[in-house]
Parts: structure tokens; C-alpha cells; sequence
């Protein structure tokens, strides 16, 4: 009884963790989207430019992300896959 509880809040803060970044990188590339429609940056520049874009929110999401499937079970191999 003590491991399931144990095991159900180290994943209820790992879906935290996951919900927390999700909203960084998404409010990350929001303010983004509007510099470059402020900015008038055509499409083909904006895509360009996008790999740069967020960075650190992006690769927090993805750990935490990776981090829920591990906690769910999955081999390291498969969470990066599901990132």
C-alpha cells in the first residue's frame, strides 16, 4: 500500500513537471509567433528560424515528457522515441 501511494506522487509531480513545461514552451513560442507577425517575418524566415527558437523550454519539455514515460514504464529508448 505504502509503494502505490509512493508510486502515485512521484507520477502526480511528474505530470505536473510535464503540464508546468508544456505551458513554458507553449507561452515561449507564442511570444515568438507575435514578434514575427509584429515583425512582418515571412513564413519561410519564421519556419528557418524556428529549430533556434525556445530552446531551453523545448529540451525542459522534452525531459519531463521523457521523464513521465519513464516513471509510466518505459525503456529510456522508447520515452526519447515518444518525445
Amino acid at each position: 500500500m505504502v509503494s502505490t501511494i509512493l508510486i502515485a506522487f512521484m507520477l502526480q509531480s511528474t505530470l505536473a513537471q510535464v503540464d508546468n513545461t508544456r505551458a513554458a514552451f507553449s507561452k515561449c513560442l507564442w511570444t515568438e509567433v507575435s514578434k514575427s507577425l509584429d515583425a512582418d517575418v515571412t513564413p519561410a524566415d519564421f519556419t528557418k528560424d524556428l529549430p533556434k527558437t525556445c530552446e531551453a523550454s523545448r529540451a525542459a519539455f522534452r525531459n519531463a515528457l521523457i521523464a513521465a514515460d519513464r516513471a509510466n514504464g518505459d525503456s529510456a529508448a522508447t520515452a526519447a522515441e515518444n518525445a
